[in-house]
């Protein structure tokens, strides 16, 4: 009768600890979110102040647009993941694919558009990002339109808007105008919501053979 009353407690004990040790595992797990969630805030912040005070200046070198894609698609991986976006990257009928452009800010602006779209768009949702290149009235230049498509997610109706309420947009948007390009929101039932960010890039004479 001892034996089983001890064997009791223990049980006990074990289930309390299993369950005391699983709730600070989630506890730890929550603040560490809270932590990157608010550094990556206070790091937006910095750089937003950056920008509007003229801190930050454009660095262009050699871009080849297929590797900044491929990069992209790595670095939202994780993202995609835990949100169980299928995320498509394309680029159609471009034929300048070498440019010259500030590739970091580039990619940030990317970088920024999608994770809004990731963050805000239901589980499960499809994204797209499309590259578009157009014939442009400037020798030497190529007017690329980089979209970015979610039918599951309908924002705010103006890219003026929408940079009131998020730190990201409003820093892609700066850089986007820093380097002479336009950002707009098309939404509408059928498109859902559709990020385009033009920018007219310098033609390399760089020549790069795809993979």
């Amino acid at each position: 009768m001892t034996n089983m009353k001890i064997s009791g407690i223990y049980n006990t004990y074990i289930n309390t600890r299993d369950k005391e040790f699983n709730q600070l595992n989630n506890h730890l797990a929550f603040s560490k979110q809270e932590l990157q969630s608010t550094l990556s805030m206070i790091k937006d912040i910095l750089y937003t102040d950056q920008l509007e005070n003229k801190k930050n200046s454009l660095i262009e070198s050699p871009l080849y647009i297929p590797e900044l894609l491929n990069d992209i698609q790595l670095i939202t991986q994780k993202d995609v993941s835990e949100h169980q976006i299928d995320l498509s990257i394309e680029y159609q009928n471009i034929i300048n694919k070498n440019v010259i452009s500030d590739s970091l800010r580039l990619q940030q602006i990317l970088l920024n558009v999608l994770e809004y779209t990731i963050n805000f768009a239901p589980i499960g949702s499809k994204i797209s990002l499309y590259v578009i290149e157009k014939p442009s009235p400037l020798t030497g230049y190529t007017d690329c339109e980089f979209r970015i498509v979610n039918k599951a997610l309908t924002p705010l109706s103006t890219i003026n808007e929408l940079t009131d309420s998020s730190l990201r947009i409003l820093i892609a948007k700066s850089l986007v105008d820093m380097m002479g390009g336009t950002i707009t929101i098309n939404t509408s039932e059928d498109v859902g919501s559709e990020f385009i960010i033009s920018l007219c890039l310098k033609i390399s004479n760089l020549t790069t053979i795809d993979q």
